[in-house]
């Protein structure tokens, strides 16, 4: 089990490390890394304002992962099948939220 909260740590770590570049404006827009849509990609502004937040909200995911992974394997009960599926879980719906929310941001700032 504990090698599974160690896979869960450095995952929630690599969103951090991946959500600060994009947090504070060091990425510039390109077809590989940041919240690439057509908005975004069209207009300089649009890229760094979108990637800022939703760079934000990878690093908030990363660090609720992080925190996730020490306290549900602090809990007796859990087995490392459901220990597993609750951190994927968090993990998956995290993953879609960060998606959605940047999507809805970008609609709202390219109009």
């Amino acid at each position: 089990m504990q090698m599974l909260v160690w896979v869960y740590v450095l995952r929630g770590l690599l969103f951090v490390a991946l959500g600060v570049p994009l947090a504070v404006g060091r990425v510039p827009p390109n077809s590989w890394y940041g919240f690439r849509v057509s908005s975004t990609l069209q207009d300089p502004n649009v890229w760094y304002r979108a990637n800022a937040i939703s760079g934000s909200l990878l690093i908030a995911l990363g660090v609720i992962t992080v925190a996730a992974a020490v306290l549900v394997a602090r809990r007796p009960a859990v087995t490392a099948q459901s220990y597993a599926l609750i951190l994927t879980g968090i993990l998956a719906a995290g993953a879609v939220f960060v998606a959605l929310l940047s999507w809805v941001y970008v609609r709202a700032i390219a109009d």
